[in-house]
């Protein structure tokens, strides 16, 4: 059995995978049709899925519960990713790139704070890793598009 603040961290990391698997299903709502969008946010989604099913998983593995939180997330990140992208494809990909930068810092704040097991912190690590993908991968699009247009 994990500690209270591990099962918490967990808690917290599943309802921010929730948000962010949501953001990018409201953006690909309206910019999926988009050919620099597109298959970018498929594979944003497929990735924060995976992150939301490892995250848990283990949580389970260790004993954790779901948060009754996680509709509220997903409503959150639905609107958080639909609203930006109404605004156009500039304001979408700039809406990735700061969600992204902030799942880098919230993951950061949780490895320097919570007694993760050795499989745990690895999982976070890397999900941390494929976040900082996703924000090279959403400024490489935003180059395209501005490249686009001139």
């Amino acid at each position: 059995m994990a500690t209270p603040d591990v099962l918490k961290a967990f808690r917290a990391m599943v309802n921010l995978e929730v948000m962010a698997v949501r953001i990018y299903r409201g953006q690909r709502w309206r910019l999926g049709r988009s050919e620099i969008a597109a298959e970018a946010l498929a594979k944003a989604i497929a990735i924060e899925e995976r992150h939301e099913r490892d995250l848990a998983s283990r949580r389970q593995e260790l004993g954790g519960s779901p948060s009754m939180l996680s509709p509220f997330y997903a409503l959150a990140g639905w609107l958080i990713g639909f609203a930006p992208s109404l605004l156009g494809q500039r304001t979408a990909l700039k809406t990735g790139i700061w969600v992204e930068e902030r799942a880098v810092k919230d993951y950061q704040r949780l490895l320097d704070r919570v007694p993760f097991d050795d499989e745990s912190r690895r999982l976070v690590q890397q999900n941390q890793e494929d976040e900082r993908e996703h924000i090279r991968m959403w400024q490489e699009s935003l180059a395209k598009l501005g490249q686009r247009s001139t």
